[in-house]
């Protein structure tokens, strides 16, 4: 009577140990999938990164182009100044060698007001290139501060969602992290009933058949059943892979 009572012991420590097992074996698997689940979100993250980053790039490139542009236009105006100035001088060359057979008053006064009207005119050339440039230059630098707003207003909202995924996530891990600490605590009270129980009975055992040194259990020392989860002997609880 004694033996199956203790086979009966066995088995009902058994079945817990497997039932806990089971426990452990669903926290292992929901803490696999939110790892999976959060290396996800770093790749995700690290993707949106690389694409703000080429976008950077592009607008960098574009504004590249820009100033490209705007120093041609510069070299070409100023390759258009120097034509009229070599046109000048050649008129100015031509009008003096025909000047030797002409009335010197008369040639100076025409070549004089040639020169004002010459001068007049490169100055309302000169007037309004300055103006278009200064006119270009204003609205690439205005469209430039407006791309550059609205790219920080871009980066600043994905960052921004960015860290509210991440506190979301830090909040499921914090919660699930009490939800396994409160099942250990639960499995070890559940031990250690279960280890108070066998030593209870065993002592019933030693006291109702006398078992002593020659038998399978003595007096004063009764089975040692771990107190800790991660001690589990492995009759009990065999080991599980992570």
């Amino acid at each position: 009577a004694s033996d199956t009572a203790t086979l009966a012991v066995k088995t009902q420590a058994r079945q817990e140990a497997e039932a806990m097992r089971g426990v452990l074996e669903e926290i292992r698997g929901d803490a696999k999938q939110l790892r999976a689940a959060l290396e996800q979100e770093v790749r995700a993250r690290s993707d949106g990164h690389a694409a703000c980053i080429a976008s950077v790039e592009e607008v960098r490139q574009s504004v590249t182009e820009v100033s490209d542009a705007l120093a041609a236009v510069q070299d070409f105006c100023q390759q258009e100044l120097r034509r009229a100035d070599e046109a000048l001088a050649e008129e100015r060359t031509a009008r003096t060698e025909a000047m030797k057979n002409v009335d010197a008053d008369a040639v100076r006064d025409s070549v004089q007001q040639l020169l004002d009207d010459s001068r007049e005119e490169q100055g309302q050339v000169l007037d309004a290139l300055r103006e278009a440039l200064e006119a270009e230059a204003k609205a690439r630098i205005e469209g430039d501060r407006r791309l550059r707003t609205d790219t920080t207003a871009a980066l600043q909202k994905e960052v921004t969602a960015r860290l509210q995924a991440q506190s979301r996530v830090r909040d499921e891990l914090a919660a699930q992290s009490k939800s396994a600490a409160q099942e250990s605590r639960n499995f070890v009270e559940a031990l250690e009933d279960l280890r108070h129980g066998l030593e209870t009975h065993t002592h019933e055992l030693i006291g109702h058949d006398g078992m002593q040194a020659n038998g399978e259990y003595q007096e004063g020392q009764p089975t040692d059943f771990p107190r800790d989860p991660n001690n589990i002997p492995a009759a009990l609880l065999p080991s599980v892979a992570a």
